[in-house]
Formats: structure tokens, C-alpha cells, sequence
């Protein structure tokens, strides 16, 4: 009768792994009743007659499609290493029910497979020591390897932490591709795999990681990888790629979640990234290609979501090495939640991406229905620092869900770029490519000691009731930024512009930040201090589009500032100070002869000799300069620029026609600009006629 059973349950554990793995019906099947590791037995129907070494050999002799099943649950010790699996198609499973443990007891691989077709499923591998390179290695051209259900590394008791910890070791490893495959080389879906040095290494290419050949990805397929070193390491320069990771959760690693090293075209989608001790996913020496959520030229897809939070350095760290042939570049970040959980909560990272050391050309985001969600870290939510140039940041969410307005602000700045980091881009040309950058803590975009030519193009930095606390935008001991350019604004509501609106202080700052460009794509609102504050930095050049509601100066310029050109070249709302303020104390009339000097020259507006209410106007201002002319609508509560004219040379006067703008000189004020480009405040209405009215009262 015990005969009887063990053949059924032998038929119909093969019918039902039939169903699961598409294999036709075996050749042979060879079934393991002893739990010695002794070899050349017979493996007959007799009873007592096959070990698992005994099947290997048995299954590699004959034909292809053999199975290698169990008769009840038991634990082989193995002496020595195991003979390599050469045949196609061998099954090797245990009944879902069985506890079959496989102890290497430190003695060498577990599993060797170098024939296609080939599974092992349901098995408990376990017992690895440092002289054990993997428990299981796929090696040759071998395709279509199917590892699943299976419990690899430390002898589970139940717990997260390992009984036993095996260093040096890894779980699944499969080697350089010899010759390159034509398919997929390697299936790993469905198994826990912890306490090793790392849970899976595909140095080769083509294998997929939590989802079975039929395409399916569901809960049955999901791998539990944790408590290693590492959870994936990928690695091996030309001959790796085109491996799919998705639909794990990978947490709880002491070092990396995954790491990509010097190795392309991984996609990485699906997963649950989290509590790994440093970085979620690490990319380093000439990752490239790779990419994080959905496809580059894909559309939105929900599925493809990396949840990646909690952990202990960044979320994604892409760091590049300074040989231009190992360049980090072309990685591809996009529709993840960045400290963030699926429900929407947050739970940190310290930083949500960092680029670092050189990284190039990488994609964090592309368009607002495929960017990220990066909120709740408790440093900046990105940062490019290290000399990591032209890398793109668009169509994210930083600080909020991607509703907008839930708030998820991170500890720090929402971008930071850092150490000398040039000719990177922040939005983009099309209002699609705008990030959100609101609820974060310090500012929403920081340019500290970066180098130059970083561009902010499309942006709401801050909004209603979602301030960047400290400012929107500060560039500091950074030269050459491009602010608002790259882009023609046409919405007057400002929304598909660079928008700095309502941040806790600055709307935006330079400290120390020289030739900054802040161009005509620029709006700037209802922020807690100035609109734009200058301090001892020069030769920028301001000519934002909207100005207003601010609540201190539209423009303020302080410290030891030189040859910033101010032109609101559309309009100025009113603000809480003066439109233009030079030395940060209100407006301040002109002093005789323009002696003084402090910012920008404290340089003296124009003056007029027309009559009030005159429509020709004329006037003296400094002798080469250029004086603009605004007109002031108190109806619609703003200055317009109108156009400039050149003083004369050697007398400084100027004349300028109202007529064929409808204007009379009451609802005209003018600054002016010498030819070191520094910009006067603005006058009052109407002008000045003399310097004597305001004599008594202050000088400059």
C-alpha cells in the first residue's frame, strides 16, 4: 500500500508541475528515497535505491525531460559538490508539502546547471561557507533555467534575521553569457532568499527576476529577497543586460537593495525596494541604459512602479568613475515613488536620488504622467553633485504626491546640485516636462558651489499654500545659471512658465552667484520676502517676465553687487517694497551728481523736465545710459515695460514720445542703466524734476 501512494503522489506532483511549468511528460523519473549522498545507485523502483546525486546521474545519462522528485520530506548533506546538470530538460521538485533540505554543509555548489531547460523547484538550499562561490550557477550557453518556489540561504527559523549568515556566498548566480543566448536565459520567481552575500548575481544577460515564462507576475511569482549583503548584483561590462527585475520585495539587505555594475539595459519595474542599510538601487563604473520604472518611450503604467523608501543612504544612487569609458550616462528614472509607500505615506530615504562622481546624461522623470513621486526623504529629494553633467530633471513631483498637493515634502532642498555639477537641465521646453516642487524644507532648488550653465526651464517652485520654507530658488557661490530660458511662456496665468510662487521667503536668491540669467519664461509670486534678492554677486542679468505680491521688494540688490541689469521686460505687480531696491532700505531718491556708490552703483534713476501730465517727454539721466520707460496702470495694479531709450553721451538727456502708447507722463516711471549695466531703482510716477524735494529727507 506505502508503495501504491508514493506512486500517485509521484503523478500527480508531476501532472501538476506539469501545469505549472509547460514541461511535457518526463522521459524518466527518478525518485530520491534516501538522504545519504552517496553516488552510482541504480535508482530503481526498489525501495531505498536512489540519492540525489545517484538521480543527477541518472537523468544526465539518458535522455532529455527526466525528473528528479522526492518520496517525503528529508535533509541530504552533501559530501562533496553535486554532478553538473547537462541534460536538457531535467526537473528537480519537491512536493509543495515535502520540507526537502539540501545542506552543503560548506562542501561546494549546490546545483550546477549548464543544460537548457532545466528547474529546480521547492527545495530548501542551504549550508554555504566562503569556499562556495554559489548555491546554484547557471554557466555555458544554458537557457530557459527555471529556479522557483524555493528557499535559498540560511535554514529559515521563522525569523527575518539569519540563523546563520553565510559571508562570501551567493544564492543564484549566473555566469557571462558563452555564447550569447538567443532567449531568456534564466527564470527566478517565487522563491525567499536571505542570509547570503548576495541573493542573485546575472552577470550574464536575459534573466528575469519575479516573473515565470508564461509573462506572469502575481503574487505566486514575487521573490522575497532579504537580510544579504547585497539583494542583486548585476555586473559584466559588454556581456551584461537585458535583464528584468520586477515584482520583488528586496529589503532589508545590510548594503544595497540592487546594484548595477558597469552593466546595461536592466529594467528594473514593480518591485518593493525598501529598509536596505544603504542604497535601494545602485548604479556605479559605466551603468548605462538601465531603467527604473517605466520605459523611456513608453506610456504611464501604474504596474511598473518602483516603491522605493526607507532606506538608508539614497533611493537610487547613479554614480559615475572619472575613465571616460566606465561614464554612468543614458539611465532612465521614471514613475516611482521615492520614499514613499504604495498607500502614499511617507517613509524616507535619506536622500531620494543622488548622481554622483561624474554620472552623465541620466533621465530622472520625462513628462508630469511619467515622472516621480519624491517626498519624504529626509535630506534633499534630488541631488546631482560630484561633476555629474547634463543630466535631466522633469515632470516630477517633488515634495507632494502626484496629486500635487498632499504634502510629502523632503527634509532638505527638493533639487540640489552641488561640486562643480554643470550643463544640467530642471524641467523642460514643453509644460509636460514641468516639475512640482513644493512642501519641501529648506528651498525647492539649491545651486551650491555647481559649476555652469544649469538650467531651470518649466517649474512650479512653491504654490498656495505649499511653500518651499526657506525660498524657491537660491543659487549661491554658482555662476552662470540659466533661469526661465529654453522655453517661450504664453500662458499669462504662469502655469506653463517657470512659476516661484508663494515660497516661505525669496522668491529667488543669489548669494556670491555671478552672470546668472533669469529670463522671460520667469514668474514670480507672492512669496514671503523679495521677489529676487542679489547679494554680493554681479554681472546678472534679470528679466523676469511677471513680478508681483511679493511681500518686501520686487528686486532687491545688496551687498558688494555690480552691473546687475534689471529689465522687467512685461510687468511688475505691485509688492510690498519698491519695485527695484538698491542697498535693501526702501526707496531712496537720488543724491546730486551720483557720488555715492553701493550696489549696483546705487546708481540715480532718470530725471524729467517735462511739465506733469506731458506726453513728450525729456529729461537728464547718466550721460551713455539706456532709460526704460514703464508705464503704471492702477487698475490693473502693475507696470508695463514699454521700450528705452539712449541718453545722450555727453549731456545725459532724453526724450521719449507717450503719445503712441496712450501714456501722459503721470503714469510713467523710468530706471536707468549705464554702460557697466547696472540698473537704477525706479523713479516715481511722473519723474523727478529736481533733486532738492528729497534732499531734507535722505541721501544716498
Amino acid at each position: 500500500m506505502k508503495r501504491i501512494t508514493i506512486l500517485l503522489t509521484v503523478i500527480i506532483t508531476i501532472l501538476l508541475l506539469n501545469v505549472q511549468t509547460g514541461y511535457s511528460l518526463p522521459q524518466a523519473i527518478y525518485t530520491v528515497d534516501r538522504s545519504d549522498d552517496a553516488g552510482g545507485l541504480a535508482c530503481t523502483s526498489a525501495a531505498n535505491d536512489c540519492t540525489l546525486r545517484s538521480a543527477i546521474e541518472k537523468a544526465n545519462a539518458s535522455p532529455a525531460n527526466d525528473s528528479v522528485l522526492f518520496d517525503s520530506g528529508r535533509t541530504i548533506t552533501l559530501t562533496g559538490p553535486l554532478p553538473e546538470l547537462t541534460d536538457a530538460g531535467t526537473l528537480i521538485a519537491a512536493w509543495p508539502s515535502q520540507d526537502v533540505n539540501i545542506d552543503l554543509n560548506g562542501a561546494a555548489n549546490a546545483f550546477t546547471i549548464s543544460g537548457d531547460n532545466v528547474s529546480i523547484s521547492g527545495l530548501d538550499i542551504y549550508g554555504g561557507s566562503t569556499t562556495v562561490s554559489a548555491l546554484i550557477i547557471i554557466k555555458g550557453a544554458a537557457e530557459n533555467i527555471k529556479i522557483y518556489d524555493n528557499l535559498i540561504g540560511d535554514y529559515w527559523d521563522g525569523a527575518i534575521t539569519c540563523g546563520t549568515y553565510q559571508g562570501g556566498v551567493t544564492g543564484i548566480h549566473l555566469l557571462a553569457d558563452n555564447p550569447a543566448p538567443s532567449g531568456v536565459r534564466l527564470y527566478v520567481y517565487g522563491n525567499e532568499i536571505r542570509c547570503l552575500s548576495i541573493g542573485i548575481s546575472p552577470a550574464g544577460s536575459n534573466a528575469v527576476v519575479g516573473e515565470n515564462d508564461s509573462g506572469n507576475a502575481g503574487t505566486d511569482q514575487k521573490n522575497r529577497i532579504f537580510a544579504n549583503t547585497h539583494g542583486i548584483v548585476i555586473s559584466g561590462g559588454s556581456a551584461g543586460g537585458d535583464h528584468r527585475i520586477r515584482n520583488n520585495d528586496i529589503y532589508a539587505q545590510e548594503l544595497t537593495g540592487i546594484s548595477i555594475d558597469n552593466s546595461s539595459g536592466t529594467h528594473i519595474y514593480g518591485n518593493n525596494i525598501y529598509n536596505n542599510g544603504t542604497d535601494g538601487i545602485y548604479l556605479v563604473n559605466g551603468a548605462r541604459a538601465n531603467t527604473i520604472g517605466c520605459a523611456l518611450f513608453g506610456s504611464f503604467d501604474a504596474a511598473r512602479r518602483n516603491y522605493i523608501y526607507g532606506n538608508g543612504r539614497a533611493g537610487i544612487w547613479i554614480s559615475g568613475v572619472t575613465s571616460t569609458s566606465l561614464v554612468t550616462r543614458d539611465n532612465y528614472v521614471a514613475c516611482n515613488y521615492i520614499g514613499l509607500k504604495a498607500d502614499g505615506s511617507a517613509d524616507g530615504n535619506q536622500y531620494g536620488v543622488y548622481l554622483s562622481n561624474g554620472a552623465v546624461s541620466n533621465y530622472i522623470g520625462s513628462t508630469a504622467d511619467k515622472g516621480n513621486a519624491i517626498g519624504g526623504n529626509t535630506s534633499h529629494g534630488v541631488v546631482i553633485d560630484g561633476g555629474s553633467n547634463s543630466n535631466l530633471v522633469q515632470g516630477n513631483f517633488i515634495g507632494a504626491l502626484p496629486d500635487g498637493s498632499t504634502d510629502r515634502g523632503n527634509g532638505g532642498s527638493g533639487i540640489a546640485i552641488w561640486g562643480a555639477s554643470q550643463l544640467n537641465i530642471i524641467g523642460g521646453a514643453n509644460a509636460a516636462n514641468a516639475n512640482t516642487i513644493v512642501f519641501n524644507n529648506t528651498f525647492g532648488i539649491h545651486l551650491l558651489d555647481a559649476g555652469g550653465q544649469n538650467e531651470i526651464r518649466r517649474t512650479l517652485v512653491g504654490n498656495l499654500g505649499r511653500p518651499n520654507t526657506v525660498g524657491g530658488i537660491a543659487v549661491v557661490n554658482t555662476n552662470q545659471t540659466l533661469i526661465g530660458t529654453g522655453f517661450t511662456c504664453t500662458d499669462v496665468s504662469g502655469f506653463d512658465c517657470l512659476l516661484v510662487y508663494a515660497n516661505g521667503i525669496n522668491g529667488i536668491s543669489l548669494y556670491q552667484a555671478n552672470n546668472t540669467l533669469i529670463a522671460a519664461g520667469t514668474h514670480i509670486f507672492r512669496n514671503g520676502a523679495d521677489g529676487i534678492r542679489i547679494e554680493n554677486s554681479s554681472n546678472n542679468n534679470i528679466f523676469p517676465q511677471y513680478m508681483g505680491d511679493n511681500t518686501g521688494a520686487g528686486i532687491s540688490v545688496a551687498g558688494a553687487s555690480a552691473g546687475n541689469n534689471i529689465g522687467v521686460t512685461m510687468r511688475i505687480y505691485d509688492n510690498g517694497g519698491p519695485p527695484i531696491d538698491l542697498n535693501g532700505d526702501g526707496f531712496t531718491p537720488n543724491d546730486p551728481g551720483d557720488t555715492d556708490s553701493g550696489p549696483n552703483g546705487l546708481l540715480n534713476f532718470p530725471v524729467t523736465t517735462s511739465p506733469a501730465g506731458s506726453v513728450s517727454m525729456s529729461g537728464t539721466a547718466c550721460n551713455g545710459c539706456v532709460v526704460n520707460v514703464y508705464r503704471y496702470s492702477e487698475t490693473a495694479g502693475y507696470y508695463a515695460f514699454l521700450d528705452g531709450v539712449v541718453a545722450d553721451n555727453i549731456t545725459g538727456i532724453w526724450t521719449f514720445d507717450l503719445s503712441s502708447y496712450g501714456v501722459t507722463q503721470d503714469e510713467a516711471a523710468f530706471t536707468a542703466t549705464d554702460a557697466a549695466l547696472n540698473t537704477s531703482e525706479m523713479s516715481p510716477l511722473g519723474g523727478v524734476v529736481s533733486y532738492s524735494l528729497f534732499l531734507p529727507v535722505i541721501v544716498k
